[in-house]
């Protein structure tokens, strides 16, 4: 099926069309980061594609490289290449329209070349079963990920179609959608009741239907979406049955065998209670899953079915708000599933019991929260957007010059674990998402309501156009509140704006804005002035997390510590404390790098360990002639049991900086970087 199936109607659904209508000046604070992206990230990350032989595998060529030993049984290093290769070329193709580039055109070309050719004749697309495992193909849904590969590839297909409008690669995923229908489906029309282990295709399948009108996509989607977890995961069950493995083993990612909530696949998605498992794919599958309720009643699909599947979206996405979710918006606790742990068990590193929050998987929280704003607009839903937006995800996950990335994001650097940024990484998901992420940002700003209205989520010194609407915006956000608007609209048009749940009732407008219900206000036609309350603020960690932690805040920037501002540190600053009384009118800002760091003077405080008393051995002698009377545990004491007491006396000047700014400077590294500060006593 062609292209042109889609209707004008599907023009400004998703992000990924919306950008186009979007202009994000320049020299602003998004602006500058996709300058980065542009001018560095992408040539460095292309010749790393070319180093590492990705740029050129779909050529079907063996390599070395394909025989290297697996880090992590059963996967494979270059099981994702096409996935890198496909959000390259999404890359490059979202900012072509606006930085028309005929060096980096031609890199699209060559690898949209490479993957039609690379085909089969079946419609199958994969390089490693077709280049090594030929007889393996579809023999191990759970972990090899040709799905999802698939489904990256079917994102660049669009990416590359609404470049181009050449129907070239999009048909070639097409028929790669035909082919997979034929083989995956219900058991009674003699097909093969599998699903992905890692969810993307589907979120893809549902893109490609709003383009196309390809009513196979949709219905391969639906069945993915809603076969997935049917018997407590049966079906991989049976898969490794069939591989000859033994029953007891498991993949290494997974804590023992049967743990299917690491794909969340232990039960039907309607019927799940408790976001589990692996955190990006649950963000991919229920980003699916709520464009797929929210497409239901256009596409025939009874209530009966698509309600059950829009209230799992919310109960889950409400359980990791509040109880999983980092206090920067990052998600994961867990390294061996990079994923959710039990509720509130949020580590802020890794010698503390763990600290994740993959970049890959805030991006996923961006991805599902316009979704779910698609199904009902609620500014609590973009505030954790907002949230995860400016502290896990882009911003955090690349340096400010583009050329370094986070996989881990961690709120407390130890001596096991520095707070580091790489160049690149084995399993090179974060990176390409990262860049192709701030291709389409403008998308995610703000979404249609209608034909005639908009809805805007996110501050940004930019325009948006829809149709004869038109908003232009004028702002330092998020270094100012100050947020200028110039709408130009018809009768009958209306612009909502999201007010931030952290600036509450202190917001000014000129002239009085109207609230216009779920935490947006309606402007008027004409010059509006947007004053938002942008001040240091405290948040303090729920009680049932234990660790009484204390959080700098400056509006959506959440602030950290780095051993750069403040040499005297010592232990990765986990001794340190601070007030929750502490006067934040006290702080100042000092604009650095283009960036606003916090003074906070006097504001910091040490715990001291007393001295613990080691136990008794018969025959052992008292080194220096130390005593080993049990005294009470006051300064200058020893305890039976390890305590601490606080240092009294003046506390120390403390300099915060944005936690993305981290492992920014010179080195790109920070030895010691602490986000939260156990409180004074």
């Amino acid at each position: 099926m062609s292209a042109s199936a889609s209707s004008s109607s599907e023009t400004t659904r998703y992000p990924h069309d919306r950008f186009l209508t979007t202009s994000v000046s320049p020299d602003s604070f998004w602006g500058r980061w996709r300058d980065a992206v542009r001018e560095v990230s992408l040539p460095v990350q292309l010749k790393l594609l070319k180093d590492t032989g990705r740029y050129d595998c779909f050529d079907l060529k063996p390599i070395p490289y394909y025989k290297k030993p697996m880090d992590v049984w059963p996967v494979p290093q270059h099981l994702f290449w096409e996935s890198d290769c496909a959000k390259i070329i999404e890359a490059l193709a979202y900012l072509q329209p606006e930085y028309p580039d005929k060096e980096q055109r031609g890199h699209i070309d060559h690898l949209v070349d490479l993957i039609e050719k690379a085909q089969q004749p079946d419609g199958y697309l994969n390089v490693h079963f077709v280049v090594n495992e030929p007889e393996k193909r579809w023999s191990n849904l759970r972990d090899l990920h040709e799905l999802y590969n698939g489904g990256h590839l079917i994102e660049a297909a669009l990416a590359h179609h609404k470049l181009t409008d050449s129907d070239q690669f999009l048909n070639v995923m097409l028929r790669f959608v035909k082919y997979v229908a034929s083989v995956f489906g219900p058991e009674s029309e003699g097909k093969t009741p599998g699903y992905p282990g890692h969810p993307e295709i589907e979120l893809a399948l549902m893109r490609l239907y709003h383009r196309t009108g390809d009513k196979t996509s949709l219905d391969l989607a639906r069945y993915f979406i809603t076969e997935r977890g049917r018997d407590g995961g049966k079906y991989y069950v049976d898969e490794q049955a069939r591989r000859g493995e033994h029953p007891q083993l498991a993949p290494a990612m997974m804590p023992k065998k049967g743990s299917y909530w690491y794909m969340q696949a232990q039960s039907l998605i309607k019927d799940q209670q408790e976001i589990e498992g692996h955190s990006v794919r649950a963000m991919y599958l229920l980003t699916a899953v709520a464009d797929f309720a929210e497409t239901c009643e256009s596409a025939g699909v009874s209530d009966a079915e698509a309600a059950p599947l829009k209230e799992a979206v919310y109960r889950l996405w409400d359980n990791m708000v509040s109880s999983k979710m980092y206090v920067t918006g990052g998600i994961g606790s867990i390294k061996q599933w990079e994923g959710f742990a039990i509720p509130h068990f949020l580590p802020q590193g890794t010698d503390e019991g763990g600290c994740y929050a993959e970049t890959c998987a805030a991006i996923g929280i961006i991805m599902l929260s316009e979704r779910m704003l698609a199904l009902q607009l609620d500014s609590h839903v973009a505030d954790v957007a907002e949230r995860a937006l400016y502290n896990a995800s882009v911003t955090t996950g690349m340096s400010v010059d583009g050329k370094s990335f986070t996989y881990e994001n961690q709120l407390a650097s130890c001596d096991k674990d520095l707070c580091n940024r790489h160049e690149w990484f084995e399993c090179a998901c974060c990176p390409p998402n990262v860049l192709r992420t701030l291709g389409v940002i403008g998308g995610f700003f703000w979404s249609a309501l209608d034909q005639k209205s908009v809805a805007i989520h996110h501050y940004f010194d930019g325009t948006i156009t829809h149709g004869d609407l038109k908003v232009t915006l004028k702002t330092n956000y998020p270094w100012s509140g100050k947020v200028q608007f110039d709408v130009k609209a018809s009768a009958g048009q209306k612009v909502l704006v999201r007010i931030p749940d952290w600036a509450g009732d202190e917001y000014t407008s000129s002239p009085q804005v109207q609230r216009a219900g779920n935490g947006y206000v309606e402007l008027g036609a004409g010059e509006t002035t947007l004053e938002l309350p942008l001040k240091p603020r405290f948040s303090f960690s729920h009680p049932h997390t234990g660790q009484d932690l204390v959080t700098l805040h400056y509006g959506p920037l959440v602030y950290c510590l780095e051993d750069t501002d403040n040499a005297w540190v010592q232990n990765h600053f986990k001794d340190l404390t601070i007030s929750a009384s502490y006067d934040l009118s006290a702080a100042t800002e000092e604009v650095r790098d283009g960036v606003t760091y916090l003074r906070l003077p006097k504001a910091g405080y040490h715990r001291e360990p007393v001295a613990y008393v080691p136990a008794v051995r018969s025959g052992a002698s008292q080194k220096n002639g130390a005593s080993y009377a049990r005294v009470t545990a006051t300064m200058g004491g020893m305890s039976p049991v390890p305590q601490y007491v606080e240092k009294e006396g003046e506390g120390k000047d403390l300099l915060f900086i944005p936690y993305y700014f981290r492992a920014n400077r010179e080195r790109k590294q920070s030895v010691h970087m602490r986000t939260s500060l156990r409180r004074k006593i």
